[in-house]
């Protein structure tokens, strides 16, 4: 990895400050992280000149700078995500975005777009639909899709931050009926060594799953996360099926914004999912030490 020059969009996320944090520790470099125009680069670490930054709105073309970098790198990290709207402008959004950065790229073979689990073609939620439309366009370039899980993480961030609050908040034992979906999780570490292998690859990957092969249902995943936060909780069955349903139809009303996050926590195409192969070496230790210290 050492000699590996990489473009990674979006560079101002938290999970993209995580992934660049490891793919330097790992000898990448040097990292150019494209980001947002409203965001201040004086709150990003840089690294010895290792690592730098630059603004670009994706959404346009990309500056004369940016260009340069993009089609000079062994490989772009697309992490880069415009949320909001219906599927269609999410969608339109997105794509506008990823075929920015790969005008400016000389092969999209070099193209890793990081997708998601809650993505699928009948995904209910934009935010599912609208993942699962770009991934097809990537493959339609020729680039790669790495399929990412629940990141497990500490301190929690994102999905997970929201399933740890409410294990630590509530005196409940939640517990899904009537549909019980599973959950796909990847320990950051297990995310992070992914991420190299790929990126290190001599050859493009195509199509990988960045996370525990099979999953695991969400009631056990729940029960383990109770056992290593501790406390006496009261169980609370929820009927998954309905509440799907519920956040379905939630996404043409004013709490639109409350059924989309219903219907991308609750909706995963198992059968999809489980058949995306690992990239190749990659094992889930980390992952599975998590899972077997609440077992």
């Amino acid at each position: 990895m050492a000699e590996h020059r990489l473009v990674v969009t979006g560079a101002n996320a938290p999970l993209a400050q995580s992934l660049i944090r490891g793919l330097l520790a790992g000898g990448a470099g040097p990292v150019l992280g494209l980001m947002s125009p409203r965001c201040d680069p004086s709150t990003l670490p840089a690294d010895d000149g290792r690592l730098a930054y630059l603004a670009a709105d994706l959404t346009a073309p990309l500056p004369a700078r940016a260009a340069a970098a993009v089609r000079a790198a062994d490989a772009v990290l697309h992490l880069a995500w415009a949320r909001g709207g219906d599927t269609d402008t999410a969608t339109d959004r997105n794509i506008t975005m990823l075929d920015n950065v790969a005008a400016a790229m000389d092969t999209a073979g070099k193209l890793y777009f990081m997708s998601s689990v809650a993505a699928g073609a009948q995904a209910p939620g934009a935010y599912g639909r609208s993942k699962y439309r770009v991934e097809e366009r990537v493959r339609s370039l020729g680039g790669n899709v790495l399929v990412c899980g629940l990141v497990i993480s500490e301190p929690p961030r994102t999905a997970f931050k929201m399933l740890v609050g409410l294990v630590d908040r509530l005196p409940l034992a939640v517990r899904f009926v009537l549909g019980a979906p599973r959950v796909y999780p990847v320990a950051l570490a297990d995310l992070d060594r992914g991420v190299r292998g790929v990126l290190a690859a001599p050859a493009p990957v195509g199509t990988v799953a960045l996370y525990r092969p099979g999953g695991i249902a969400l009631n056990a995943f729940l029960k383990r996360l109770e056992r290593q936060r501790g406390g006496f909780r009261l169980p609370l069955p929820l009927p998954a099926g309905p509440m799907l349903a519920a956040g379905k139809l939630a996404r043409h009303t004013p709490l639109k914004g409350l059924g989309e996050k219903i219907t991308t926590f609750l909706y995963k195409d198992d059968r999809r999912l489980a058949a995306l192969p690992p990239p190749p070496g990659l094992t889930f230790d980390e992952t599975d030490a998590f899972l077997a210290a609440g077992g």
